[in-house]
């Protein structure tokens, strides 16, 4: 037989008390965020952090005036950086909001239920003094209060789901420096900018191991012997304090590198000549430069990537992604921020250019890519997304099909169309922390990184398109840090543990390999029939691309080394910890 359950009306003054003020306080703070989010929804609409018009205004008034005024300079900086401050904190309290609303929410509901918990209504005959209305008032004010929560609630919600939550993109506004949005104004100039062409870039040495980036040099002669203590061959020797592990690149009588530290980062040029400064440029911060250096280790520094001379220009990037233009005068021509590459080791891949276009391998933890920009304005040409993390350098090849460009990560062996990014072939051969470029040689590829192998890529040529496919691996001696080098039939590789290793690059058989008591950071270098290979202490072995080991020359310098020499018109700019050398045949210091 059912019994019915009695209900138990005891009332809980102090805890309904207690509920149904928390339920208050929590219903005001929810109305309160309400509000504040819509008023943040209105306010960002209405903000636009790039195009404020005093801002405007300034980079106009900038535009025309013909002298760098650093003034006006520091003035747009200011204001740019206070509204793009004032947008991103927009965006930071909608998110607090979102979170703070769902949790009053809750918090109401709860306290809302515990306050009818303790303080329950046993059931009774209605008031004598209610109205015949009064009823039919009450549940009118209450569906009023229900309804006028939920559209406050609602359009909480709406303005939350339309706040632009990212900051407009790059095709809508020029995210530049205030040097950078003047430079882009100047049109007629711009558009009259020539970039040089490969069979130009071969009397240069204009990027990281030379023309193309795999470590050839077009050189008819290149010193052979030389000595740093008595000054043999020697044209000059100037003294550096410029932190960074990056390699000198020349074009005609100017030679560049870069420098940095935690506070600064710099451009350096010097006259290939006399070893003199021609000029050094600090440069500035531009929209989204961190105020704290991103955290790299003691072996890669704050200027890792090697630059890249394209004349006119000539192009610098950073540990903390900062990338700047400047004409071979020092003028900056443009700069900007790419975002801090999330790296743990920091930033190292070098700059390559073709053309019109400047191209940065941006492989790293989170949002790897592949940029291009236009070379004369900064503006995005095309972007690919990649799949891992890389401290390798791109480097370009020429094929009958036509140029490409060609990077390593941790994963693959890419190549791309040097115009659109168009993935033209891929390769998964690698694993690890691949830090060594690419080399090429007599239609192979080839890659390889220490604790995992090294792989040889076969490129067929077909009418308009190029196959790949790996055709030997090495798993012995293989390089950590110094890229390999393609000379003729073979493939050398250094090892920072003191080794060097000649592979034929058809069959993989190993000719030989060498023992040295110092290990190689700076790449191997070919000129003519010969190899240069730089070791940590700054001796030169000079030897044969050769199947048999046949060492040529060793000079020494006497101070640290670590960049990789740059070779061009009998020449060879070395720089070490503490100096920057010319070596030439028949020059005494």
């Amino acid at each position: 037989m059912l019994r019915n359950k009695s209900r138990n009306f005891i009332q809980k003054p102090y805890l309904f008390q207690l509920s149904a003020l928390v339920a208050f306080a929590s219903g005001l703070f929810i109305l309160i965020i309400c509000v504040l989010m819509i008023a943040n929804y209105v306010q960002i609409v209405a903000m636009d952090p790039v195009d404020q018009p005093e801002l405007l205004a300034l980079r106009e008034e900038f535009a025309r005036t013909p002298d760098l005024d650093p003034v006006m300079v520091d003035r747009i900086r200011a204001l740019d950086f206070l509204s793009r401050k004032a947008y991103f904190t927009s965006q930071t309290q909608l998110n607090t909001g979102a979170r703070l609303l769902f949790g009053a929410a809750v918090v109401f509901l709860i306290s809302m239920r515990l306050a009818a918990r303790w303080n329950p209504k046993p059931p009774g005959p209605p008031l004598q003094s209610a109205t015949k209305g009064h009823w039919g008032r009450q549940a009118l004010i209450r569906e009023l209060i229900i309804l006028s929560a939920m559209v406050l609630m609602i359009a909480a919600a709406l303005a939350a789901l339309f706040t632009p939550l990212e900051f407009p993109p790059l095709e809508q506004h020029a995210q530049t420096s205030a040097v950078e949005a003047a430079g882009d104004t100047d049109a007629p100039e711009t558009a009259a900018v020539t970039f040089p062409v490969w069979e130009d870039l071969q009397k240069q040495w204009p990027s990281f191991r030379g023309p193309g980036g795999y470590g050839l040099a077009h050189a008819e002669s290149v010193p052979l012997k030389w000595d740093g203590e008595s000054g043999k061959n020697i044209r000059w020797k100037t003294a550096l304090d410029a932190p960074g592990f990056n390699s000198p690149v020349v074009w005609g009588d100017s030679l560049f590198f870069s420098s940095a530290d935690e506070t600064k980062r710099t451009v350096h040029c010097y006259d290939t000549d006399s070893g003199e400064l021609k000029w050094m440029q600090v440069l500035p911060s531009f929209p989204g430069t961190p105020e704290t250096p991103p955290k790299v280790s003691a072996d890669t520094g704050y200027a890792a990537p090697t630059m890249v001379a394209h004349y006119p220009y000539v192009y610098a990037i950073f540990a903390n992604g900062d990338l700047a233009c400047y004409d071979f005068s020092g003028k900056l021509i443009w700069g900007k921020n790419l975002g801090v590459p999330e790296n743990h080791y920091g930033h190292a891949s070098s700059l390559i250019a073709w053309e019109n276009l400047l191209y940065i391998q941006y492989d790293q933890k989170k949002n790897p890519r592949l940029l291009a920009l236009k070379a004369d304005t900064g503006a995005p040409a095309w972007e690919v997304q990649r799949k891992k993390i890389s401290w390798a350098s791109p480097i370009i090849i020429q094929r009958t099909s036509g140029p490409q460009l060609i990077l390593a990560s941790e994963k693959d062996v890419d190549a791309y169309s040097l115009s659109d990014g168009t993935l033209l072939w891929t390769v998964q051969c690698l694993d690890g922390e691949v830090a060594p470029s690419p080399a090429y040689t007599r239609d192979r590829v080839f890659v390889g990184q220490d604790y995992a192998a090294a792989t040889a890529i076969l490129l067929h040529d077909e009418e308009s398109s190029t196959t790949a496919e790996a055709t030997w691996e090495w798993d012995d001696s293989l390089t950590d840090i110094a890229s390999p080098l393609g000379i003729g039939d073979y493939f050398i590789m250094a090892t920072s543990r003191g080794e060097i290793v000649c592979l034929n690059a058809e069959t993989g058989e190993d000719h030989w390999l060498e023992d040295f008591d110092e290990g190689f950071h700076a790449s191997p270098i070919a000129a003519g029939e010969l190899v240069y290979a730089l070791d940590v202490a700054g001796d030169m072995h000079v030897f044969k691309g050769a199947s048999d080991y046949e060492l040529a020359a060793r000079n020494s310098l006497g101070d640290k080394a670590s960049a990789t020499p740059a070779f061009l018109n009998g020449r060879i700019y070395i720089r070490t910890h503490g100096y920057l050398w010319c070596v030439e045949e028949g020059a005494e210091q």
